[in-house]
């Protein structure tokens, strides 16, 4: 099993699929996220408010062993008929986010870097580095990419324009929000409005979601 982030909706249910045998991989700083404050304080947090799916009987599980990877280094393994291999995702959505190709197939799984159908939140993370990030998947463009929410994608290159527009744009206007000293509540409200209207096929609300 690959964990792509230690977010909750990504990694809580890892201790139904658990057990001998079972080898689960995750990026190497997911040992620090899995320690940390913050993840302790999510837990009791969506325990009250995901109660019965998230209870007392729900309990996070470490990685049997870490990924093979760094910022120029993946990781291939080959378990059966499909290789596989693990892109480093930089830290630029989470600490510990990893990407999954199955070549063969000309399949990304892209975790949380890319949304189908909306921008990303970006959060703390920085805009260029996910950019960054971003390139790290294009090395071998794929056919068909799965995101962390949202429909499948199966023109991956086109639906990217649209997460590519949004980060160059919020980090233009974050460089020129810092020449300015420029409040950080409105340079976070601007990006997305202007953006993503102009994007054909998306819902109507636009807003900033914490994934």
């Amino acid at each position: 099993m690959v964990v792509s982030h230690d977010h909750p909706e990504h990694f809580y249910g890892v201790q139904s699929f658990a057990g001998p045998g079972v080898e689960i991989i995750a990026h190497p700083n997911s040992v620090a996220v899995y320690n940390g404050e913050n993840t302790t304080r999510r837990l009791e947090q969506r325990r009250q408010d995901l109660f019965p799916w998230v209870s007392e009987y729900t309990h996070l599980m470490l990685a049997t062993r870490p990924a093979k990877i760094s910022p120029t280094q993946n990781e291939t393994f080959m378990p059966g008929r499909y290789s596989f291999t693990l892109i480093d995702g930089l830290g630029a959505h989470a600490p510990d986010d990893m990407m999954m190709r199955v070549q063969e197939l000309g399949l990304l799984l892209a975790g949380d870097l890319f949304f189908t159908g909306r921008v990303p939140f970006v959060g703390e993370a920085g805009p260029n580095l996910w950019l960054k990030a971003l390139d790290r998947r294009s090395e071998t463009p794929p056919k068909v990419a799965i995101p962390g929410h949202g429909a499948v994608s199966y023109a991956p290159d086109k639906d990217l324009t649209l997460t590519r527009r949004y980060l160059t744009y919020l980090s233009e206007k974050m460089a020129t929000a810092e020449a300015n000293v420029q409040r950080p509540e409105r340079r976070e409200r601007q990006p997305a409005a202007k953006i993503a209207p102009t994007a054909r096929g998306l819902n109507p609300v636009w807003r900033f979601e914490r994934c």
